[in-house]
């Protein structure tokens, strides 16, 4: 009798030890009062420090290069993500990151943001000093505002021109169909 709840009890404990809390996005507000750091990092062009996946999250080596809010710096740091496709973030892509955890392995700083709402891309690392200068003085709330609104601009290119391929590309294929 003891042997089968000893048993139920271990696997209990070990499916939650290793399992990954998956938050769903409630709000915005929510989002940047939970976050214990929020910055604008860019992809390194180097090999990950670990090379692994672990429970979904891979280690992006990044650059932190503005902090918003948090105890963050400059600095080099890897930043865990979700399992995101091999080709993003691309090296030198910067993204703003809200992360829900951080601590140091040795010297190594690290940083966590996997559920996909708390990176939004924002384009070429060489935009950072335009961005640190629209940035500067604004409350933290107005700096947010103003990246989601820039990223928002380019999503809706990017769309606009996606249709447009579409389009061409669905008269290419009737036409080659005939």
């Amino acid at each position: 009798m003891k042997r089968p709840i000893i048993t139920i009890l271990l696997a209990v404990v070990t499916s939650v030890a290793l399992a990954r809390p998956i938050i769903s996005f409630t709000s915005w507000n929510n989002l940047i009062e939970q976050s214990s750091d929020i910055f604008i990092a860019k992809r390194e062009d180097q090999p990950f420090t670990k090379g692994t996946v672990t429970d979904g999250e891979v280690p992006y080596p990044g650059e932190i290069l503005y902090v918003l809010k948090g105890k963050a710096e400059p600095c080099l740091a890897e930043i865990w993500l979700a399992d995101y496709p091999s080709d993003w973030p691309h090296p030198n892509d910067m993204f703003l990151v809200f992360s829900s955890n951080h601590g140091t392995n040795g010297t190594n700083k690290w940083y966590k943001a996997v559920e996909d709402y708390r990176v939004v891309s924002i384009g070429q690392a060489e935009w950072i000093r335009a961005w640190t200068n629209a940035l500067a003085g604004k409350p933290l709330k107005e700096q947010i505002r103003v990246i989601v609104k820039n990223r928002l601009s380019a999503l809706n290119g990017e769309l606009e021109r996606g249709k447009e391929e579409q389009k061409r590309l669905g008269d290419g294929l009737k036409e080659l169909e005939k």
